[in-house]
């Protein structure tokens, strides 16, 4: 499960039941099944700080806190940037049916200094979409479209200017598009707008 540090109580209470008894019940049915499943949880949010300003309660927060581990944001793991990369280049690739890219240096130079505030998800959503747009190679220009961005603009500007305006163009306003397969008309994407 994602995100559970945004559970509501009623839904933290119910998880609490959920993992003290294990059983649940299915949709439409009253009768209870045993769990037979790990359950692995996730959260961006301080645990600590939610449990103890009453946001998430204490006895559930003891229960997840048995196996705990720290993984910390990309911004502060620079060095799986580039596996990371290669690995979900590979992954779009097969999936559009594409030979994997071949990833510019400088791409990955410029993917290594910025920080991934949307982490790991961010980073795999910008290649996923590089490699459907682009050819045999992943390079800059495939992001400069993806994020509008122009030589022409970064003139002028120091490198790490450039940098932030070339993923946040003027910070005014950040478009994001829907691909989905369209099995139905040959296609392999459809805009969803």
């Amino acid at each position: 499960m994602d995100e559970i540090g945004e559970l509501s109580p009623s839904s933290q209470a119910k998880l609490l039941r959920f993992l003290q008894e294990g059983e649940y019940y299915p949709l439409g049915s009253d009768k209870p099944k045993r769990l037979q499943a790990r359950i692995v949880l996730a959260t961006n949010q301080d645990l600590v700080a939610s449990q103890k300003d009453g946001s998430f309660r204490s006895d559930l927060y003891y229960r997840l806190k048995t196996h705990h581990i720290h993984v910390p944001p990309l911004r502060k793991r620079k060095e799986n940037i580039a596996l990371l990369t290669r690995h979900f280049a590979e992954q779009a690739a097969k999936e559009y049916g594409r030979t994997p890219p071949h990833i510019s240096s400088e791409l990955m130079l410029m993917l290594t200094r910025y920080d991934f505030p949307g982490n790991v998800r961010e980073l795999q959503a910008m290649i996923t979409h590089a490699v459907s747009v682009s050819d045999k190679n992943l390079n800059r220009d495939d992001f400069d479209a993806l994020f509008n961005f122009s030589t022409e603009e970064q003139q002028g500007l120091s490198d790490e200017n450039a940098l932030l305006n070339f993923f946040f163009g003027d910070g005014k306003y950040t478009i994001f598009f829907g691909y989905e397969k369209n099995h139905d008309h040959g296609s392999p994407f459809q805009n969803r707008w």
